[in-house]
């Protein structure tokens, strides 16, 4: 509508009651357009300082615009399939290494309190295996409990 009326001789230069240029009152991003590709097409068909519009709009920038956006899209789902790639490789080292872990806890090498793989030296204590020191004093006072609750309680 706006190209229309610019095509028929409107000036955009005009000013509302309040001083305000067409341009300035545009609500959408296409109106806006509209102004700014007439003073591509006629540059010297009004006093567009006056009206307010910023700069030219042309088909090549344009199109250099959805170009860019269109790259930008792309790079995004680029973007997007490489992450989706490494989460699920990802995934697959911790399966790997959960079966690890469960293969050497079957082996035997379990922490007796956590369950645990206790390492390749563990840390032992009467016939147990424990990952750590807090492990070690933590079934120490658990086996503790276990021999007083026995001899009170039977």
């Amino acid at each position: 509508m706006v190209s229309f009326l610019l095509e028929q001789g409107a000036n955009p230069a005009l000013l509302d009651l309040h001083s305000r240029p067409p341009y300035f009152l545009c609500s959408s991003k296409e109106t806006r357009n509209a102004f700014r590709r007439y003073m591509g097409e006629h540059p010297d068909a009004w006093d567009y300082a006056t009206a307010q519009i910023p700069e030219v709009l042309t088909t090549d920038m344009e199109q250099r615009k959805r170009d860019k956006e269109a790259e930008k899209r792309k790079r995004a789902r680029e973007r997007k399939k490489q992450q989706k790639k490494e989460l699920v490789q990802q995934k697959q080292e911790e399966v790997a290494l959960q079966e690890e872990m469960e293969r050497k806890v079957a082996a035997g090498l379990a922490c007796d309190l956590c369950g645990k793989y206790a390492g390749k030296s563990p840390l032992t204590r009467l016939e147990y295996k424990y990952c750590s020191t807090e492990c070690v004093n933590g079934h120490k006072r658990k086996l503790m409990s276990e021999a007083a609750l026995r001899r009170l309680g039977g």
